[in-house]
């Protein structure tokens, strides 16, 4: 008689396994995909991530004040009061957007640019995740973002110089939010539609001035780090006064941190010579320093104390106007045709965006920051904006007017004294033939869609080598009329005559 052990009954683990999964990607596509939200109107969607942007604000700027409020041993000791403390979070989260903060009666207009910067990546995260790439939900995503900051700003922050910088600044930091956020969205995307209507060369001449600012924002960068590595025996010393426990600690360096950009816009005008202020009567240049009490913020130690040595001077001057006037390179090199008015306009059109946006960054990261000598901190916006202005638009003018092929021909024609067209005919085929070469290389069709432009260029440009004016130009009217030449006439453009 044969023993047999009991075996469970086997449960259907491939069904359930495969419902599970089922259940996971069905739950994954409510979450985040487009099902859950398939019937919205698309102006709710805008105002969903525009709350959505204003929140991740909050929780980064807001809840940390209260947290350091409750925790900190040192704020704990006074009568701790969560509304006065919410409210002044608040407060504080709204000088982000370029608000007035008043504490105890003293009134602060410098904006801190860390805080804007981190607004500035929260609404950009949330852009990129959540925004549809349509007009409507675009209006109602900046609409929804002005109007909780005003609003917001009205309640902790009233006053019509606070509710006005909080509205441009507001608007300001959701635009460059949906153009970064939207920039690389596919399908028929507004913004680069619109962007795309733009002439070529105004385009390249707004992306050398951008480019030129963030290339002297590296060179602040720079020089702040070389402060800091020269003056970190003085920010040892102002700190070591300091009597503070592990989060107010925290709390300090996250407040230092928020001012280092305000630092860089500084250091900015340092290098150009005109140099900034830390309190009424005093000045920092390379030529001059002037100090006096400082805040008892240990950043502020690092400030230089001494003036440089002219030569010095001189090199950052000219490193500065180097970092500035590159990029107009882009302009120089465009693939595409000129005219003479828009050579001219040009470089002022560069050194117009590179000196509004500096402009407004100074603007913003000068003012008051505090009372009495403290009512004057920052760059002086007048008098550095001359100087920024020259810095950048010189070597524009310099590279555009004297480097364009347009303005190579021209001089060209005046010399020969035949008042030739604005450029040449051969200058016209290489921008035809890189414009190919681009395309060839950008787009998988472009080989087979611009391969005949292309070789007609190279052909042209080859039998022009040999030709006088007249017939160059009579090569290029049958070239684009659409005539082909044959295999026999172009051996014969590439064959040396033969020797009598």
């Amino acid at each position: 008689m044969g023993t047999t052990s009991y075996q469970p009954p086997r449960r259907g683990t491939q069904s359930r396994t495969s419902r599970v999964i089922e259940d996971r990607e069905s739950l994954r596509k409510q979450l985040s995909g487009d099902d859950s939200i398939e019937g919205t109107h698309p102006a709710i969607i805008g105002a969903l991530v525009a709350l959505q942007s204003l929140l991740v604000g909050i929780v980064l700027i807001v809840l940390p004040v209260l947290v350091t409020s409750v925790v900190s041993t040192t704020l704990v000791d006074q009568n701790f009061n969560f509304a006065g403390t919410a409210h002044f979070g608040a407060a504080f989260w709204v000088t982000a957007y370029g608000a007035h903060l008043t504490i105890s009666g003293t009134t602060m207009t410098m904006v801190p640019l860390g805080l804007t910067l981190i607004v500035l990546l929260g609404s950009w995260f949330t852009v990129k995740r959540g925004l549809v790439p349509e007009w409507i939900p675009i209006a109602s995503y900046v609409g929804t973002h002005v109007l909780a900051v005003v609003v917001l700003t009205a309640i902790v922050a009233p006053g019509l110089a606070s509710l006005s910088r909080a509205f441009l600044g507001a608007a300001i930091v959701s635009v460059v939010a949906v153009y970064l956020g939207l920039r690389s969205a596919g399908g028929n995307n507004p913004v680069r539609e619109a962007l795309g209507r733009l002439p070529q060369w105004i385009r390249s001449s707004v992306k050398a001035g951008l480019g030129g600012l963030l290339l002297t924002v590296v060179l602040g960068a720079l020089a702040v780090i070389l402060w800091i590595i020269l003056g970190r025996d003085s920010m040892a010393n102002l700190l070591s006064g300091w009597s503070l426990d592990a989060m107010s600690g925290a709390a300090l360096g996250i407040a230092q941190l928020s001012l280092i950009p305000n630092l860089i816009v500084w250091a900015i005008s340092w290098l150009s010579g005109i140099g900034f202020a830390v309190g009424t009567g005093t000045i920092v240049a390379p030529a001059e320093v002037v100090l006096g009490p400082l805040p008892n913020i240990p950043v502020l130690a690092a400030l230089p104390e001494a003036a440089i040595p002219d030569s010095f001077a001189v090199i950052f001057l000219c490193a500065l106007v180097c970092a500035a006037g590159l990029p107009a390179l882009a302009v120089v090199r465009g693939p595409y045709a000129m005219k003479r008015w828009q050579i001219l306009v040009a470089p002022l059109l560069v050194a117009a965006v590179f000196t509004g946006v500096w402009a407004l960054l100074a603007w913003w990261a000068s003012g008051s920051f505090g009372p009495g000598r403290l009512a004057e901190m920052g760059v002086s916006v007048p008098d550095t904006a001359l100087r920024m202005l020259l810095v950048c638009g010189a070597p524009a003018a310099v590279l555009i007017w004297l480097l364009r092929r347009e303005t190579k021909s021209w001089v060209g024609s005046l010399f020969v004294g035949k008042g030739g067209p604005l450029y040449s005919v051969e200058d016209e085929a290489v921008a035809t033939t890189s414009y190919s070469e681009e395309t060839e290389a950008s787009d998988p069709v472009g080989p087979l869609a611009a391969g005949g432009s292309a070789a007609s260029a190279r052909s042209s440009r080859s039998g022009f080598s040999g030709a006088s004016p007249v017939n160059a130009r009579s090569a290029e009217s049958g070239t684009s009329a659409g005539s082909q030449p044959s295999s026999g006439s172009a051996r014969s453009a590439h064959t040396p005559p033969p020797v009598n």
